[in-house]
Parts: structure tokens; sequence; C-alpha cells
């Protein structure tokens, strides 16, 4: 039971932590979009593309190592080993619980202790990440750009013959750049969150000692989600599960990935809400659980 105590305790710190940086990310490109003049962007979408992307890359490394030191928590409290990382790093349990303890924002309990026992085995995440400035340009800087494009084409005028805007004229329109702003939030947390999904999963997918691995979804997880997570720990490799992609997520998702390591694990509580969620649903499809979830929530607010 302790072990499962542990387990829960260091998931809900590793999703604070993820939620603080995926909220540093919406901020940073918030700000990126804000306070660059559409003129600009457009005149050096690559410059803009490399300036937001050193801080995403920050934070993404950031999502990396939070993701590394659940991994490895998770471990020691199931099997007693710790992953060697590469480096010589003497990981203990209280070293790896501060991480956690850090990464939410919260007073690190200064617990030291013994150095874990190693396996020698090459730590999956020993390969860095394939994170680049090309996947922040797709995902972000071409999306500000169509939207940019679309305004000048759009009728911003009362007269029906005035001449389009000029990329000058948008500089002066800050409603625009607030709606381009918020629209990029969403991806710009994605490409952070998936930073420590994608370690944990690859790692599972390699160790030895990972059985499977879970979805946790959140208390507002879509329906998808749900009908993902409430499969519970299936999920041995990307397309696992009956063909469901697991390790697929959307641009705000807060749903967490979680290894298995022993078949003592109990399901946390939000995944047991999913599983009775499907239940209840009778649904035999994504849009029918997704309609009775919303059904669900509408009545909630009534």
């Amino acid at each position: 039971m302790s072990r499962q105590l542990d387990t829960e305790r260091a998931l809900d710190l590793y999703r604070q932590g993820q939620e603080r940086l995926g909220t540093h990310a919406k901020t940073v490109t918030y700000m990126a979009v804000m306070s660059t003049r559409p003129s600009d962007i457009m005149r050096d979408p690559e410059k803009f593309t490399r300036e937001l992307h050193t801080q995403l890359a920050d934070l993404r490394g950031r999502s990396r190592s939070l993701a590394v030191a659940l991994y490895q928590l998770l471990r020691l409290i199931w099997t007693g080993r710790v992953l060697d990382d590469g480096y010589g790093t003497r990981w203990s349990r209280g070293d790896l619980w501060d991480q956690l303890y850090e990464g939410a924002g919260l007073e690190k309990p200064q617990r030291g202790g013994v150095p874990a026992e190693v396996d020698n085995a090459t730590a999956p995440w020993a390969g860095g990440d394939d994170f680049d400035r090309d996947t922040t340009r797709e995902l972000v800087t071409t999306v500000v750009v169509e939207k940019i494009k679309q305004a000048q084409r759009r009728p911003q005028r009362k007269s029906a013959d005035a001449e389009a805007l000029t990329l000058e004229s948008l500089d002066e329109l800050d409603g625009l750049l607030e709606e381009i702003a918020v629209s990029v939030q969403g991806p710009a947390q994605k490409l952070i969150a998936d930073g420590g999904r994608e370690t944990i999963v690859t790692s599972a997918q390699r160790d030895r000692r990972a059985l499977r691995w879970m979805r946790v979804p959140s208390g507002t997880a879509c329906g998808f989600c749900l009908m993902v997570a409430s499969r519970g720990a299936v999920y041995a490799s990307e397309k696992s599960g009956g063909g469901i992609k697991g390790a697929e997520f959307h641009p705000n998702c807060q749903c967490t990935v979680v290894p298995i390591f022993s078949n003592r694990y109990e399901d946390p509580d939000m995944v047991k809400e999913a599983k009775r969620l499907w239940k209840a649903s009778k649904a035999s499809s994504l849009r029918d659980f997704s309609r009775f979830i919303d059904t669900l929530r509408k009545g909630e607010e009534t």
C-alpha cells in the first residue's frame, strides 16, 4: 500500500510540475506574438521561430528532466533500482523526490539518502530529444503567418470598396495579435508536455523492467482522453491496445503517462473514474462516449 501511496503522490507532484511548465510555454508564446509586429513576423519569420524555439526548447528540456525524475522514482519504488543515466549520477530516493517537489514549485523536503542500486542498461532517454526548430516552425510560426495572411484578406473596414489592409495597418490592430497569440498557446503547451510524455513512453518501451504504461487523464479530460485512459495499463507500444494510439495527445491536454513496473499496482483514481464512465455510457464508439460525457457535464453545470 505504501508503494501505491508513494506512486500517487509522485504522480500528483509530476502533474503539477508539467502544468507549471505548460503555463510557462503559453506565456512565452503569447508574449512572443504580442511583442512582435505582424510586419516584422512576415518580413523575417525565421527570426521569430529561432527566438521562440530557444525558449520553448529550454522548457521542453525541463519537461523531459521532470519525466526522468518521475520514471526513476517509480522504478525505484517498485523494483528497488534505477537506471544508469550515462553520466554517473548517484540517484537517491530523496534526490528524486526533491526534483518533483521543485518542479511543482513546492519547498523541497531535502531528504537526501543513500544512492540507489543501479541497473547498468543504457538509459532510454540518453539519445536526446528530436525536438528541433522545424517543429516550432510547423506548429507555431506557420499558424501565425497564415492567420496574418487571412487577416489581410478579411474585410476589416465598413466600406465595401475599401482597399485591403497592409501589413503596416495590421500592426495597429491589437485585437488581431491577441487572437493569434491565444490560438498558438495550446500547440505550445503540447510541445512542452509531449517532451515528458515521450520520455516516459520511450523509456517504458525499451526498459526490460517496465511492463506497460497507462494514460492518466485530468478532471477536465475530453471524451477521447477518457476513452483511451479507460483501457488502463495495456499500452506497451504506440499502437497497442486494439489499435488506439495511447500516445496521441491534443493541444491543452493535461493527460500524463505512467510506467508500470509491477502487476501489483492499483489504477489511479482518475483511471478508475474513466473506466466507470466508459462502462456507464454503454457506448460503442468515441462519438457516443463523447456525447455521453458532454451531456453529463452539462447536467452537472445546471
